[in-house]
């Protein structure tokens, strides 16, 4: 059986990654990346033709976000999925920002990201204390 932390984590972390998609999509110095990665030349048609992959890939990165996110929900509830999704979702785009962009991570994000975390803890705990009382 699937945790309730990631049922709720994995729509989070997709759909920072589809944040992240659609920067590489909306920023020609960031899409000129992906030009390279590809070996395509920096022409109008490559840039056009790759802000419209980028595009398509970040719907399907949305779409599978929300599916999982309507699964998670009827099987925790909107309240606990919802705010789990939320909060692992600011992680993972600040964690991507990070890795793929050169943003900086400081004693803020940490502290920022330790009380996330320390949230979903305790909002997991509480999810089993939960299902353990359902069951019984």
């Amino acid at each position: 059986m699937i945790t309730s932390t990631c049922a709720c984590g994995l729509p989070g972390v997709l759909g920072a990654l589809a944040s992240a998609v659609a920067k590489f999509a909306l920023d020609q110095v960031h899409r000129n990346r992906v030009l390279a990665l590809v070996s395509l030349q920096d022409s109008l048609w490559a840039h056009l033709v790759a802000m419209i992959a980028l595009f398509l890939v970040k719907l399907a990165l949305d779409a599978w976000a929300v599916q999982r996110l309507v699964a998670a929900m009827q099987r925790l509830g909107s309240v606990v999925s919802t705010s789990m999704t939320g909060s692992i979702g600011f992680v993972a785009a600040g964690f991507l920002g990070w890795l793929l962009f050169g943003d900086s991570i400081d004693g803020e994000w940490l502290c920022g990201t330790a009380l996330i975390v320390a949230g979903v803890v305790l909002l997991t705990r509480e999810t089993k204390h939960s299902e353990k009382v359902k069951e019984d």
